[in-house]
């Protein structure tokens, strides 16, 4: 079975977060969860921990293209983790599953690419022309494959990277993000953080112990 080729869009989004516009209070009540309940298996939680995903309202804010660099995270799994914390979204807030549903966010991130003026693309006007975006703006090119678009010989791989780049910068807005996934943060955690945590992965022992695994490392 032949897989779509991957458009601009879909590079653009990779380097998005999972999930956009949050309650202010989301992350904080995603990350008290943990990894929550039944999430893909131990092997793969534990890869997500050792990588800095140690819970979910870290994973929620990270990116496609962070979250797939933990070994074993691939196309399917990464859905499934997405899946995974709307449904914990769901049960916080009653409008999450709708609003944050990945077809929904697509809609409205290429709504935002429809009223981007092509001209504000780092491209020259004659490779504009030869994309087929001059006169119907920067959409048309988002929804243009890398491979359909290196054959025009109108633009350089180098310069595609640009456009993805400013389709990242218009799609968030123009905010800057901070990686997440490294490290923790430095210092001693307080008294209350410590035991919070403790408890936290004592439940999630629990829970990984009673309950079965999602998907198998061979899925």
């Amino acid at each position: 079975m032949t897989m779509p080729q991957p458009v601009l869009f879909d590079e653009a989004c990779a380097r998005l977060p999972l999930f956009e516009n949050l309650p202010a209070d989301a992350p904080e009540r995603l990350a008290a969860a943990g990894l929550g309940r039944g999430l893909l298996t131990a092997t793969v939680r534990g890869r997500l921990r050792k990588a800095g995903f140690t819970d979910m309202g870290r994973m929620a804010l990270a990116t496609p293209a962070e979250l797939t660099t933990v070994r074993k995270i691939g196309p399917i799994r990464l859905a499934a983790i997405r899946a995974h914390i709307l449904a914990e979204l769901a049960k916080m807030f009653p409008d999450a599953r709708t609003f944050h549903a990945a077809e929904t966010t697509a809609a409205r991130r290429i709504d935002r690419l429809r009223s981007l003026p092509a001209e504000r693309l780092p491209l020259s006007a004659a490779a504009r022309t030869a994309l087929g975006c001059a006169c119907v703006g920067s959409l048309a090119l988002a929804l243009r494959g890398r491979r359909d678009c290196l054959k025009t010989n109108a633009v350089t791989a180098g310069e595609l990277d640009e456009v993805v780049t400013a389709f990242v910068h218009a799609l968030s807005h123009g905010r800057p993000r901070r990686a997440l996934g490294t490290s923790p943060p430095e210092g001693e955690p307080t008294k209350d953080a410590a035991e919070a945590l403790s408890a936290r992965m004592l439940r999630e022992r629990e829970w990984e112990a009673a309950a079965p695994n999602i998907l198998t490392d061979k899925a």
